[in-house]
């Protein structure tokens, strides 16, 4: 619950409200229930997510592509407008280079 919102939180809202838009967190974090209970209480809850698995120890880019990848294979994203926002730049090439869609750095007090 210490989080602060990143940059573009105005923005998630408006794609939360935003009856065409499909929203996905991402997160190479292994969710607890106050991770759980800030995205419910404070972000908003999004159309899907995508965290790391206890246990799990593929790469952060790697977790997101695959969990994506399902998404990318459905119909109705073939010719889909994508954007992926992401904090760790290293992610944000492997993840956009993968799918060729249009990626966003947003730094974060993480230090990616």
């Amino acid at each position: 619950m210490d989080d602060s919102l990143l940059p573009l939180s105005a923005q998630y809202r408006m794609d939360l409200l935003d009856e065409n838009c499909f929203v996905i967190i991402a997160t190479a974090r292994v969710l607890r229930e106050a991770d759980n209970e800030f995205i419910r209480d404070i972000l908003g809850q999004p159309d899907y997510i995508i965290s790391r698995k206890s246990g799990d120890i593929r790469s952060g880019g790697l977790l997101k592509i695959n969990g994506l990848q399902k998404f990318f294979n459905l119909k109705n994203f073939r010719d889909a407008e994508i954007t992926f926002y992401e904090d760790n730049v290293s992610y944000l090439k492997t993840v956009c280079d993968k799918f060729n869609i249009r990626g966003v750095y947003i730094p974060s007090k993480q230090g990616h």
